[in-house]
């Protein structure tokens, strides 16, 4: 904006080619253009001003800040002058008096949109975010056009919980610019939390080609290879990006992140230490931190840090969850549960705020189901699915072991692992059928198609393929019917250990049921009465269920009759699974590399006085 009035008013050469090369970051360039036009007129607007900015951009704001308290003393009505100098006085923290110059550069031109998206740039960062969206609301109203007001009110309305809100935003910004590189990332993650991989990726591509090679890039690049299941191809790129910016805790962060995935939970917590050193405030370095390991009494000075910044931060709400859940993992790791679930409850109530939970939608969508996927159905398309057997499909509510399951099932050589794969659930609403139920058969050939397609870039040879996507109970009639020959893997555990295993859990993905006891005790009830209609239509020969409890006792009976389901030669790798080298990209991404353990087992008992309606699912032997 700065330069943009520059251009618009420079009516001598020596500003027009100070402005061109600071657009080019040459500023040693700026730098001498701009004491060339001062020894001559010391009182040059234009020259004083961007030679402050320089001077900001160097890490001098102090300079720049006397720069432009003489510019102020030639042109005192100059609402630009105050602008510039409330930029640099937030960069000496002088926050306060940062807003009184925005304040006057706003009586002097009641219509800066400049001096109001500043002004929201101040709020944000004292986490005044209902301000902040204010001032860049205004700025939008004096300036539509305005591409960064609407870009920092897509960060402000992401940190107040509004994805959906912010989403337009940042679609906003990008038509007005299709090359604001930030606004495309920006955009990116939060397609990825609400799901839409591909809405994503195409976000993190838009990253690479307007900054081609810079930080945002490489971070960007390195997202779509992890959600890839390329980790160690993502860390490259990372490590590159830090070798750009070596103090940008974000990226340690990133790092960090990548290596929990890869099991090196040595060198992730030193990443996400670094992300601490150099940003103090790095609120996910703390989290990740709390989740790759089991704290002990030697971390209560960590475990300190964050109760502290808890009480003397302005953190946004987001941040303020996911300290808590990270210290309820340490209370609990101490077997303080007392203090653990009071953080759990904060943690969660904060992000049971911005969701909504549907009960009698819920509940109608089961039934619906139950009654559409019945016996006759699955008689009536018999001959209609294909003969292919590679895929194993392991579901249950999250939290249940699955991860577990799928990580003994690929460290046998002949399987690879899919992960969470979210194929089914996008497939479901191109089902076609008659009104007789009979299913278009080109509608399954075209399934199985693409199903085809998507394991075989999983791998092209593997015997077996997993696919873990949890919900993927919910459509268990139509997968069944289209591949009557694929494993059908339930795995189960006792009710309230899963419950309160989801209520201790920051999802990295949106998951609207987990954040309230009523809630979750809904949502599970809708998955036992699905899974009581499964069990008894689908064959037994394709659908096995597996109950986590048991399969930690007796590790060895359980795991070889997993193998002997698949269709495999026994293995001994199965034994091992904590030895598999594949990435983990779930919640149990630390418990799926530890040996088999009990501690998990009846672990509700701790939390009994806590239980609240989780009660009601308690099994009356518990």
């Amino acid at each position: 904006m700065l330069l943009d009035s520059f251009e618009a008013s420079a009516a001598d050469q020596s500003l027009k080619d100070a402005v061109a090369a600071y657009r080019t970051g040459k500023f040693s360039e700026v730098e001498a253009l701009c004491k060339q036009t001062l020894a001559q007129q010391p009182e040059h607007i234009g020259s004083l001003q961007l030679l402050a900015a320089v001077l900001g951009q160097r890490g001098e704001p102090r300079r720049g800040i006397e720069l432009l308290e003489k510019a102020i003393s030639f042109h005192p009505d100059s609402a630009d002058n105050h602008i510039q100098l409330a930029k640099l006085l937030r960069l000496e923290n002088r926050n306060s008096d940062a807003v009184a110059e925005l304040t006057t550069a706003i009586e002097i031109q009641p219509e800066s949109a400049a001096a109001y998206n500043d002004l929201g740039l101040i709020y944000l960062a004292e986490a005044e975010v209902a301000k902040a969206i204010d001032c860049y609301n205004r700025a939008i109203d004096i300036n539509p056009n305005l591409t960064v007001a609407h870009f920092n009110k897509g960060v402000a309305l992401e940190r107040q919980g509004a994805c959906s809100e912010a989403i337009a935003s940042f679609r906003r910004a990008i038509a007005l610019d299709s090359n604001f590189a930030e606004a495309h990332a920006e955009l990116g993650n939060l397609l990825l939390f609400e799901g839409d991989r591909v809405g994503a990726f195409e976000c993190f591509r838009s990253v690479a080609a307007a900054k081609p090679g810079s930080a945002l890039a490489l971070t960007s690049e390195a997202k779509i290879l992890v959600e890839q299941d390329k980790p160690s191809e993502a860390h490259e790129l990372v490590k590159r990006a830090i070798d750009l910016q070596p103090r940008n805790s974000y990226i340690h962060c990133l790092s960090g992140t990548i290596l929990m995935q890869l099991g090196k939970f040595h060198d992730a917590a030193t990443a996400f230490d670094e992300a601490m050193v150099f940003n103090h405030g790095q609120i996910a370095a703390y989290h990740g931190l709390a989740q790759i390991k089991k704290l002990t009494a030697s971390d209560r000075p960590l475990l300190a840090r964050m109760e502290w910044m808890l009480g003397e931060y302005d953190l946004a709400e987001d941040e303020q969850s996911e300290l808590h859940f990270a210290l309820g993992k340490g209370y609990d790791n101490l077997g303080e549960y007392g203090k653990a679930i009071e953080h759990y409850d904060q943690g969660n109530c904060i992000k049971h705020r911005d969701t909504s939970f549907d009960h009698a939608g819920h509940e109608l969508v089961a039934d619906r189901v139950i009654a559409r996927f019945t016996a006759d159905f699955f008689a009536l398309n018999a001959a209609s699915g294909s003969s292919w057997e590679v895929p194993i499909l392991i579901f249950g509510m999250p939290r249940y072991g699955t991860t577990l399951v799928e990580q003994i099932i690929s460290s046998h050589p002949e399987v690879a692992a899919g992960g969470e794969l979210a194929y089914w659930s996008r497939t479901t609403a191109s089902f076609r059928g008659n009104a007789a139920g009979a299913i278009d058969p080109t509608w399954v050939d075209e399934v199985v198609r693409d199903y085809r397609t998507l394991l075989a870039n999983v791998s092209p040879t593997a015997r077996r393929v997993t696919d873990k996507s949890l919900n993927n109970f919910l459509f268990m009639g139509l997968i069944h019917a289209a591949l009557p020959r694929a494993r059908l893997i339930h795995c189960r555990r006792h009710p309230v250990d899963t419950c309160l295993s989801i209520y201790f859990q920051s999802f990295a993905r949106r998951m609207d049921f987990a954040y309230d006891r009523s809630d979750l005790v809904c949502a599970y009830r809708q998955y036992l009465k699905l899974m009581a209609h499964w069990r008894s239509v689908l064959p037994k020969d394709r659908f096995l269920e597996i109950q986590y409890e048991e399969l930690v006792a007796d590790r060895e009976a359980m795991t070889r009759k997993i193998i002997d389901f698949c269709g495999l030669e026994w293995n001994d790798a199965c034994l091992h699974s904590e030895r598999n080298p594949r990435s983990v990209q779930t919640a149990s991404v630390w418990q799926a590399r530890q040996p088999v353990y009990r501690t998990s087992v009846a672990r509700w008992r701790r939390y009994e006085k806590w239980l609240g309606v989780l009660r009601d699912l308690l099994p009356e032997n518990s």
